[in-house]
């Protein structure tokens, strides 16, 4: 279904003959970023991804257990996507899908990529948008990003990105849990700087299995920070 010039929104059954039907589509023949929301409604549970080969994707995820009872797949295609607009939209959809409350997200994947790119904020930001009421239109959203911004669920939503100071915090109070000689741990900060989020990250990283946490987002310091929530673990 096309809603204007910047991108299309595309519907199909997700099974074996959805993923035959988007075989001409020329977003998946040439292999293009493509957004994907994979969704159940009568379960109300969805799943957000990206990825630039859509057909093996889809493929792979039809082959998953924990996926194999969602029906329908809506594939979210731009001729002015590329992949760091991709990573930027499914990093959006998880958080306010999350806290839009229609469905229950299957991500795993806590620690999203919160990064900048061109026109990030001149052009992709109002794209997202445009998106977020198609989806709305589709029946797969229910309540505006106005209303959703403004949501309590949103501000403390588990899928929040960390800011640096927040990654740097969050590292020093793994190591202060690791060490035998720290008894306790106190965060101090003004309201709206974060302590809430930054909890809830804590809890969520512990309950998450390594396999669907996603640790793009600490870039340099990715295998440090693995190695020690292992140990955390």
């Amino acid at each position: 279904m096309n809603y204007n010039q910047d991108f299309e929104i595309n519907k199909i059954a997700f099974n074996n003959n959805g993923l035959n039907s988007i075989q001409s589509l020329y977003f998946v023949s040439e292999n293009w970023p493509v957004v994907y929301i994979l969704n159940n409604n009568g379960v109300s549970q969805a799943y957000v991804g990206e990825t630039i080969d859509t057909n093996s994707r889809i493929f792979t995820h039809l082959q998953t257990p924990s996926k194999s009872h969602l029906q329908e797949a809506h594939l979210i295609s731009s001729r002015k996507f590329n992949k760091s607009v991709t990573l930027d939209i499914e990093s959006n959809l998880i958080k306010y899908l999350h806290a839009d409350g229609k469905y229950k997200l299957l991500n795993g994947n806590l620690g999203l990529v919160n990064h900048s790119y061109y026109q990030r904020d001149e052009f992709y930001w109002d794209m997202f948008k445009n998106i977020w009421n198609g989806l709305i239109s589709n029946g797969i959203a229910q309540h505006s990003l106005e209303y959703i911004s403004n949501s309590d669920l949103f501000k403390y939503s588990p899928y929040k990105t960390l800011s640096a100071d927040q990654r740097k915090n969050l590292m020093l109070i793994i190591d202060a849990l690791l060490s035998e000689n720290k008894k306790s741990v106190l965060v101090e900060g003004g309201a709206g700087t974060g302590k809430t989020i930054l909890a809830i990250f804590l809890f969520k990283l512990m309950l998450t299995s390594d396999e669907d946490f996603n640790y793009r987002e600490f870039g340099e310091e990715e295998k440090e920070f693995i190695d020690k929530v292992k140990l955390l673990k």
